[in-house]
């Protein structure tokens, strides 16, 4: 972070750890952006949210008003969010659930609970930056650990925690994506997720398993959560509402054994997130109109994947090779040898085309990140879309010539 030389007294008492952190992803002001990672605002469900605010501030509005650090949560939305899971899992209540202000929150709020000054994380390359951010701000180090097709790495988690031992290194946990990664958006199949959940009880450590982009499922239901495999043991899910009902809501829930629930709350200091969105969430999120909901925002981000794919095949073919996700929001790009995406980033920008490189999304240098391109189709109409690409293919032959 910079400080002007006007506020040279301002640069004294910062945190030192601002200047190791990378900027945060924003909303780009170009005509098409395809870099920011966030939901159709025209599928938002306006009228069921403005009933159930309603209804909650009609029924109970002192409750829904006042702090709720008693309890942490609304506790019948903390059952509905068991409810989910509760036929793939044994004797698990609302004792697991901490509900907190969106996944964001419950990442800081994990990693301010588990993470010392120089405890290593163990990260994927590539990774979502704000899980970069957020361990490094607590004091982490972090560790790259190679995906490949499948996701995460099996063979790369062993051995990072074998040569960690060896180093005496205090590895606390791997922070991993298994539904539609950000931003390869792999889908890792149902066996990685067993072995890589073997090897982190073999090495005690956490498995933190960050479910953004759950219920955005676009080719068929997913495998089980590591979560739900390993029925809680070593493994913290954080779950949000922001995908699949509003990002503004800023709501979200982490699923662990009562006891890792206990230490979350312990290392909260924000008096508990809104009982008013909790409230109103719930009685969405339990209605008749919630899976109507799911299904109308799945065939919508269906069609708009599908848009994209073809208009990569059309007017991108020769320049990127990718595969199509199954779920989630992003494309993600390798472009062809000797094409470098930080010029294709500059070239696309001046056809009023925002992209992401994949630099931002590795450690340190990386020798993929030049070559690949994420790109999001959540936001975009359909014909946006189309045209967005067709000018992303025209930035490519400009700068092929």
């Amino acid at each position: 972070m910079s400080v002007s030389d006007d506020d040279n007294w301002l640069r004294v008492l910062l945190s030192t750890r601002l200047d190791k952190l990378s900027s945060p992803t924003s909303i780009s002001n170009l005509k098409y952006d395809l870099n920011a990672g966030v939901p159709d605002s025209g599928s938002l469900p306006l009228e069921p949210l403005r009933r159930a605010f309603d209804e909650v501030l009609s029924l109970n509005p002192k409750q829904a008003l006042t702090y709720d650090t008693p309890n942490f949560g609304f506790e019948p939305l903390k059952e509905a969010v068991i409810e989910k899971i509760a036929e793939t899992f044994r004797d698990i209540d609302s004792s697991w659930v901490s509900l907190v202000s969106g996944s964001a929150h419950g990442l800081d709020n994990i990693a301010a609970t588990f993470v010392d000054e120089g405890d290593v994380i163990l990260v994927g390359a590539p990774t979502y930056p704000g899980a970069i951010r957020t361990f490094t701000s607590r004091g982490a180090k972090l560790i790259s650990v190679e995906q490949d097709e499948y996701g995460f790495s099996a063979a790369g988690l062993e051995a990072s925690l074998t040569t960690g031992a060896a180093s005496k290194l205090r590895i606390k946990a791997a922070y991993l994506i298994p539904n539609y990664d950000n931003p390869s958006s792999t889908l890792m199949p149902l066996e990685r997720r067993k072995t890589l959940i073997e090897i982190a009880r073999r090495h005690e450590i956490l498995l933190i398993e960050d479910g953004a982009y759950a219920g955005i499922d676009l080719s068929g239901a997913p495998p089980l959560s590591l979560f739900q495999l390993a029925q809680g043991r070593g493994v913290i899910y954080c779950g949000t509402f922001s995908k699949t009902i509003a990002t503004g809501l800023r709501s979200g829930y982490i699923l662990a054994p009562p006891a890792v629930t206990k230490a979350l709350k312990f290392m909260r200091f924000d008096n508990a997130s809104s009982s008013l969105v909790q409230q109103a969430i719930h009685k969405f999120y339990t209605s008749d109109e919630y899976p109507e909901h799911l299904e109308k925002i799945q065939k919508v981000y269906r069609g708009r994947r599908d848009v994209v794919t073809h208009a990569l095949d059309k007017y991108c073919k020769s320049f990127v090779n990718f595969s199509d996700p199954e779920g989630g929001f992003f494309h993600w790009l390798t472009l062809r040898e000797g094409l470098s995406a930080n010029e294709i980033r500059e070239a696309a920008a001046l056809q009023g085309v925002a992209i992401s490189p994949g630099q931002g999304y590795y450690l340190t240098d990386h020798g993929e990140q030049d070559s690949r391109v994420r790109i999001v189709f959540s936001a975009l109409d359909e014909e946006s879309l189309v045209d967005a690409i067709r000018l992303l293919g025209k930035s490519f032959e400009i700068i092929s010539k």
